[in-house]
Formats: C-alpha cells, sequence, structure tokens
C-alpha cells in the first residue's frame, strides 16, 4: 500500500491455472468510511492463456461470507480494465443474490460495499504475463 486509499490487489509474472485469493482489507480502518472503489486490472501477456477473471468481493461479516461486486474479465490478450462501485448509488428497493465468483464478465453491483474487500481471480490456460491489480478508495 503506498497511500492510505491505495490498495496493490496483486502484482505477478506468473498467472498458473487455478483459483488466488488475496488477504482481506479492513475499509473500517479508514477514516470516513469508503464509498468509493475503483480498481485497474492491468495484463501484459507474452504468451499463453484463455481467460483471467478477476473478482473484486465486499463482506459484510468480517470474512466468514464473500459476495462479488465486481467482474472485470481479460482473455488471451494484453489489456488494460478498469470499474468501479458506488456504495451510495440505490439498489432501487431490489435485493441481490450474494455470489462467490459467479458475477457474469464485465459486470458491476453498485450500492453494496461492506467493510472488507478482497479479491478473488480464476485463471484457466496459464498465462506467461505480467498481471497487476490496484484499488483505490474515497
Amino acid at each position: 500500500m503506498t497511500q492510505a486509499n491505495h490498495f496493490l490487489f496483486w502484482n505477478s509474472a506468473t498467472l498458473p491455472n487455478g483459483t488466488y485469493y488475496t488477504e482481506p482489507i479492513h475499509l473500517g480502518r479508514i477514516p470516513n468510511q469508503p464509498i468509493f472503489l475503483a480498481v485497474q486490472a492491468n495484463l501484459v501477456r507474452a504468451a499463453g492463456g484463455a481467460t483471467c477473471r478477476v473478482y473484486i468481493q465486499t463482506s459484510f461479516d468480517e470474512g466468514a461470507t464473500w459476495c462479488d461486486i465486481m467482474c472485470l474479465h481479460m482473455v488471451n490478450a494484453s489489456e488494460r480494465v478498469v470499474g468501479a462501485v458506488c456504495s451510495t448509488i440505490t439498489l432501487g428497493g431490489a435485493t441481490i443474490v450474494p455470489t462467490d465468483g459467479a458475477l457474469a464478465d464485465d459486470n458491476l453491483i453498485q450500492g453494496v460495499l461492506g467493510d472488507f474487500i478482497r479479491m478473488r481471480m480464476t485463471v484457466a490456460g496459464g498465462y506467461t504475463a505480467t498481471l497487476r491489480v490496484d484499488g483505490v478508495v474515497r
């Protein structure tokens, strides 16, 4: 972490097949509980790979269960994708069914941001690539 509102979720030069999780980040320790979260995933591909999905998840029960709020989907090319969610956007009176690693590609759920966040990533095809995932809260 370089600043109190910046998080480095992932920075690696290898992406083998599998599912990976980062340690939970407690947003409650940041003064003035954040209401906005932006995430950038930057994949620089050298070879291989089929799909890489970066799920940003939130928890309302100190990490006992997780809920997808963002799915950034990358394929077998170098690309940079950005997503942002805001907790002050209302759900319009509707409820959501929480998913854990199942949110549709390139989707966001607005209005839902708990006290904890983490990254879940699934990789298929194994990449020779560098992936860096950064997050900023405000």
